[in-house]
């Protein structure tokens, strides 16, 4: 399981703590461990987007932020190469707060993509300095999916379930309360509007029998 919404000060935690996969245990005194789920903090470092581009790539449709970013070393104001050593850094940094050799970097975020040739003409431009400047002698960078990323941590599991030095942290409770700056908290997300939150479940629950009986 992947998420990303935790309260800042709890993320500064299990990155210091190498607790960003862990394995979710929730109701422990009823299912013991047969509800076990391995989860992943998706993390970039910063207090908002965890899920979304490292920063300094922020050059999309809809994610203006970093644009332009000058992809010709020849051009004016041509700073990529500095931008994928920042990047090389925030990669070390990573590290520090995992338990295994394999790291996700999302590179996207919500409603991204509406041109996509244009964050893949971004990646390939990275990986082409990231191997320019030999950072790969050190840390592969590769294209990958959420589902090679955990095929690669089941690989590690398996090659290290029975060595006495390495277990993965157990999480019992949940990341609420949830706060994404200091004094700005998400609780309101789920408790807004209860009263037509109900009417819509009730509503819904007549419709539902109604079509049965009708159908039948």
């Amino acid at each position: 399981m992947f998420f990303s919404r935790m309260d800042i000060e709890e993320k500064k935690a299990v990155r210091a703590e190498k607790r960003l996969t862990t394995v979710w245990r929730p109701h422990e005194e009823n299912f013991g461990k047969q509800k076990d789920i391995l989860s992943f903090v998706m993390d970039q470092g910063a207090t908002l987007g965890n899920y979304c581009w490292p920063a300094g790539f922020w050059a999309d449709t809809n994610y203006m932020i970093d644009a332009p970013l000058i992809l010709n070393k020849h051009s004016p104001g041509y700073v990529f190469d500095k931008k994928v050593r920042a990047f090389y850094q925030g990669m070390l940094d990573r590290f520090e707060g995992e338990k295994v050799n394999h790291v996700m970097r999302p590179f996207g975020c919500d409603m991204a993509f509406v041109d996509a040739k244009i964050n893949y003409k971004i990646m390939d431009k990275l990986l082409e300095i990231w191997t320019e400047l030999g950072f790969n002698d050190e840390i592969e960078l590769r294209y990958s999916t959420p589902t090679k990323y955990v095929r690669e941590i089941a690989k590690y599991n398996d090659a290290h379930k029975n060595s006495s030095d390495f277990s993965w942290p157990i999480r019992r409770d949940d990341t609420l309360p949830y706060a994404q700056n200091p004094n700005q908290f998400w609780n309101g997300f789920y408790t807004s509007r209860p009263q037509l939150k109900l009417s819509i479940r009730e509503l819904s629950r007549a419709l539902h029998s109604s079509s049965r009986l009708i159908g039948q």
